[in-house]
């Protein structure tokens, strides 16, 4: 069996992360291995949506451009509301984590869904907490979960593609 293993990048905005999927997708790397979190939105001066069509994500807002562009990489995905971090937008293989998290609440106590899932997933506590500072901060988080060997090879790819905040 093999071993599976998670890593996680921290981006400043959604130009970064576009430029870290297209140097993951440029090297042929799995894109169904990588997911992306970040605030569904900072204000509500304006409409913001967030449906299912067809069978991808579809988005209004002041986001709505960067979460469009994910809907046909990524598939999966859930909105929740997160106390002290906001409304979060998980797409990508782990939003599945997520909902399982949210079923099972009560082995996480003390812990919020997304912490309780990268937790899951075999983050450190402490990485976790910087994960979710980041989030509430308006970074993003870069999550490829995988076969050791094939996350290994994502962190080789954003290293040298000098793409990551966080490593």
């Amino acid at each position: 069996m093999l071993e599976e293993n998670t890593t996680v990048s921290i981006y400043e905005n959604a130009g970064q992360v576009q430029e870290a999927l297209m140097e993951l997708d440029e090297h042929g790397f799995d894109l169904n291995r990588v997911s992306i979190v970040g605030k569904a939105y900072r204000g509500q001066k304006e409409l913001v949506a967030y449906y299912r069509e067809g069978d991808k994500l579809k988005c209004w807002g002041e986001r709505s451009e960067f979460w469009n562009g994910l809907r046909g990489m990524l598939r999966e995905w859930v909105q929740f509301s997160s106390p002290g971090t906001g409304v979060l937008l998980v797409v990508g293989s782990i939003a599945v984590w997520v909902v399982a998290v949210l079923n099972n609440s009560a082995i996480f106590v003390g812990m919020s869904a997304l912490g309780a899932t990268l937790y899951s997933m075999g983050l450190a506590r402490d990485r976790v907490q910087d994960c979710e500072e980041a989030l509430r901060n308006g970074s993003y988080l870069l999550i490829v979960h995988g076969p050791a060997q094939e996350v290994m090879k994502a962190k080789r790819i954003l290293r040298s593609a000098n793409t990551m905040l966080s490593k």
